[in-house]
């Protein structure tokens, strides 16, 4: 869980190198675009994001290779391209019912599958398999990669090889940032710079209702170098539903200072963790539904309660300061006006804002979409992106609680808006020990309303259908979570 061999270690040094030239090109752009005093927030988070994106596999060559849906036979080996594959079937859970997919009628069930291939030589591929979407989890560089049945597409790839045989993919997963430069990876993302790879298990099942529950643990990046990685574990927890287009995306992380496990070293604690979705293709517009339309920072996304064209190379939404997570829209929709799409949506309950911590119970502190349609980029992406620890939005703005009359007047109203014990002062981003959040997430097809400008209104009700599914396992999930320990305090103690 914790060495690596010396060429590993030796490519992982010079990777760095190239961060500051590209960084700052960054912040020069988007400067320009955003332009003026008070932006700096947004550049500095825009351009993490493009940075983590132009990061991912610059090592893995060829194609995903997708496997026949639901396809049955004998583990074993074949060879495509030059590209040797080994396939294993794992598990099935079949309910009996069918559901109908583009007119088809398909058995409802949940199919796994390991796969070992270039890309994943070590622990391989987990792939999990339902008639609405298959999931590929790279257990060797965590992030998974999803594909849409409903619209034939994949939805979490973005290939920024730009003719270049390379292919440079990414998907859902996560990364850390040490905003302050100390660490010697100051920006890292978990399918790059995660060595150790990922273990998982079934945590629950329910074959009357069609429903399995995966947990993955090992979600960190972590180094024998001391002023490489961080002290974080994350472990992520997939609920799949046999006959519905959606399932739920739920994951804890654990600071393993603030836990005991670690010595505190304070660049080896993040002051921010982004989980991002990269969805590739003409999904170029969203909308929202629900969260609180009145509250004081309204105007960062109140456009977007209409349907609205992704911005340019720009963050079109995002959480403004003084803003917490009762705030934020129950869905997020992100798609393409002639045909398909996918929903986000945010529970309501702990799973978004944990009353029980007080102040520190932002568990989502800040969220935003960005367009990466740009003249260098071979094909359009967009991400939507929460902020789990941002410094500069945790719970406020910090830099502003302290600088800008009347600011501190203005977060204990929000405070007493939402009933919610105010802090005397600033709070630390690294000041925290256990956070968990959770989407449902939804495949739409033919959603959109263009005379209302709006979803059609059964899109929104099956995104609510999705919470509510939601709900029925909100407690399993969080109690499985509570009773696992993250596994680098069972390997280290520094």
């Amino acid at each position: 869980m914790g060495g690596e061999d010396s060429e590993a270690e030796t490519k992982k040094t010079e990777a760095p190198k190239k961060i500051p030239d590209f960084m700052e090109a960054c912040h020069g752009a988007l400067n320009k675009k955003l332009g003026g005093r008070g932006k700096g927030k947004l550049v500095i988070l825009a351009s993490l994001v493009i940075f983590l994106l132009f990061s991912i596999f610059h090592a893995f060559v060829s194609g995903l290779i997708y496997q026949t849906f639901f396809k049955k036979g004998e583990a074993g080996t074949g060879s495509i391209g030059k590209e040797e594959v080994s396939t294993a079937e794992l598990y099935s859970l079949v309910t009996g019912r069918t559901v109908s997919v583009g007119g088809e009628e398909i058995p409802a069930g949940i199919y796994l599958r390991s796969r070992i291939d270039g890309k994943a030589p070590k622990k391989g591929w987990l792939i999990m398999e339902t008639p609405f979407y298959k999931i590929e989890l790279n257990l060797d560089h965590p992030h998974y990669m999803l594909f849409d049945k409903l619209n034939q597409r994949q939805l979490t790839i973005y290939n920024i090889s730009k003719g270049s045989k390379i292919e440079m993919l990414t998907g859902a997963s996560m990364g850390f940032a040490d905003l302050d430069g100390e660490n010697a990876v100051s920006f890292s993302h978990l399918a790059v710079h995660d060595e150790s790879g990922l273990s998982y298990r079934i945590a629950h099942e329910d074959r009357q209702r069609g429903f399995l529950l995966i947990a993955t643990e090992g979600w960190d990046f972590w180094s024998t170098e001391v002023r490489r990685g961080y002290d974080i574990e994350g472990e992520v927890m997939l609920g799949l539903f046999a006959d519905k287009p959606y399932f739920i995306d739920a994951f804890e992380l654990n600071n393993l200072q603030k836990l005991g496990y670690t010595t505190p070293l304070k660049f080896r604690s993040p002051t921010e963790i982004v989980k991002d979705w990269v969805i590739a293709g003409d999904y170029d517009s969203a909308v929202i539904k629900g969260g609180d339309p009145e509250h004081p920072n309204r105007i960062v996304y109140e456009d977007y309660y209409s349907v609205t064209t992704i911005g340019h190379l720009r963050k079109p939404w995002h959480a403004g300061s003084a803003e917490i997570s009762k705030m934020f829209p129950d869905h997020v929709l992100i798609g393409n006006r002639m045909s398909g799409g996918v929903i986000f949506s945010l529970p309501k309950g702990k799973f978004r804002f944990d009353d029980s911590l007080g102040a520190n119970g932002a568990q989502v502190v800040s969220e935003f979409l960005i367009s990466l349609d740009t003249p260098d980029s071979p094909e359009k992406a967009t991400v939507f992106s929460i902020d789990v620890v941002n410094r500069e939005a945790f719970l406020y703005d910090a830099k502003e609680y302290v600088t800008v009359k009347g600011y501190p007047e203005s977060v204990k109203a929000v405070c007493r808006k939402y009933s919610l014990a105010c802090p005397d002062g600033v709070l630390d981003a690294r000041d925290w020990k256990t956070k968990r959040a959770a989407y449902a997430i939804t495949m739409v097809k033919d959603w959109y309303n263009k005379v209302e400008n709006q979803p059609n209104k059964e899109i929104w009700a099956l995104a609510d259908e999705a919470l509510k599914d939601f709900s029925n396992y909100e407690e399993i999930v969080w109690r499985q979570m509570e009773a696992t320990k993250p596994l680098l305090s069972q390997v280290v103690v520094r």
